[in-house]
């Protein structure tokens, strides 16, 4: 969705439902509290920077000690040890907790324009300049919902009722409930 970006950096704007509402916007990622890696850690260790053999209790008691998978805390805090003892937490090299909001290409540079929310009322807006731009969003960053007679209707007459499991965090909103989950995975 597209919002009202300023017109001078940097920049503070207040907080709105539009700009800062995570569902509306997509930029929740789909780490919940039980998220684990299923990537090896041989694959994902450098040769400076070996992958941690930590694991979590639920992985220990479910696979034993052989188990590939870390935990996403495991696997956030080995990517910060790595700019932390490599000295780059002073460079400004890793921004966490931004949003790319506009990505222009002029006179052979990527200009983008960043915004970050506040821990107060406002959201703090600037831009950076780069020679190069990557773009890695991952193929499943806009949760996809089926075509289901009524489904529009019901979530315009219950708004926030309907939850994508991009925007799952754990199940505490959910105890002594009855949820329906529908594995409509490629179905149209």
């Amino acid at each position: 969705m597209a919002i009202q970006i300023p017109a001078q950096f940097p920049a503070e704007t207040l907080k709105s439902e539009a700009t800062n509402s995570h569902q509306l916007r997509f930029s929740d990622s789909a780490q919940h509290e039980h998220l684990h890696s299923n990537i090896i850690p041989a694959i994902m260790s450098y040769t400076q920077e070996p992958f941690p053999d930590t694991l979590s209790e639920r992985v220990l008691k479910k696979y034993g000690t052989d188990a590939p998978f870390r935990h996403r805390e495991v696997v956030r805090q080995w990517i910060e040890g790595i700019f932390l003892r490599g000295g780059y937490h002073d460079k400004k090299v890793l921004e966490l907790n931004t949003t790319v909001e506009r990505a222009e290409k002029k006179d052979g540079e990527w200009i983008l324009t960043l915004r970050k929310e506040t821990q107060g009322r406002s959201d703090y807006w600037w831009q950076e300049r780069f020679d190069a731009l990557v773009v890695a969003t991952g193929h499943y960053n806009v949760p996809w919902f089926p075509e289901v007679p009524g489904l529009l209707e019901y979530d315009a007459r219950f708004p926030g009722r309907i939850v994508h499991s991009k925007h799952f965090r754990n199940g505490n909103k959910y105890k002594g409930k009855v949820s329906f989950v529908s594995p409509l995975y490629g179905a149209k």
